[in-house]
């Protein structure tokens, strides 16, 4: 299995076409999506959480490697669930590889099943779709320099089927709330 995913990395140039702008900080991801637009796509708002580095935020925590934000109204597997996660991922580089380059190559392994390509976003993106255990869940991943956002929007439908939401609703909603995040993050380049 990891050779079929290294053989992408192997067929991938030592430099990269767009390398793009150096990030320095990450932002909070919560501030990437107004709070106006997270209770109209998660009906019954009922939880903002944000996690650096993996850990809760702390106020201690701010300059991480990665951090999240997740905007949701309960559990993925209740009825009618809504979940948005805002993740962000910077890639300060080192001796062997640049930032960018970094963030390419993780770009190139989160790589799925089934996605499509993303133009005019970042440097270079994909969105995917996929269902499991009642839920619909539509990705978005793109590099913005040395920089990664990965932006998910899930949920199902409310009643005794829990009906996974239409691919066509839930890409749509996860490729808005990148282009969003994109802009956010270009302004501030």
């Amino acid at each position: 299995m990891l050779a079929a995913v290294c053989a992408a990395c192997a067929a991938t140039p030592a430099r990269i076409a767009r390398p793009g702008p150096s990030v320095t900080a990450l932002p909070d991801p919560c501030s990437l999506v107004s709070f106006g637009i997270a209770r109209r796509l998660v009906p019954g708002l009922s939880r903002r959480d944000i996690s650096h580095d993996g850990y809760p935020d702390t106020g201690r925590n701010r300059i991480p490697g990665n951090t999240q934000c997740i905007w949701g109204n309960g559990p993925v597997t209740a009825p009618g669930a809504r979940i948005i996660l805002i993740g962000l991922q910077l890639f300060s580089g080192d001796s062997a590889a640049t930032g960018s380059y970094q963030a390419h190559q993780d770009v190139l392994l989160t790589r799925a099943t089934g996605d499509s390509p993303v133009g005019a976003l970042g440097n270079e993106a994909w969105v995917v779709y996929y269902t499991g255990d009642h839920t619909a869940y539509a990705k978005v991943v793109f590099r913005w320099g040395n920089e990664v956002a990965y932006i998910e929007y899930s949920g199902n439908r409310a009643g005794a089927t829990r009906a996974p939401i239409g691919k066509n609703a839930a890409t749509n909603v996860a490729l808005a709330l990148a282009q969003d995040v994109f802009m956010k993050q270009r302004r501030a380049s």
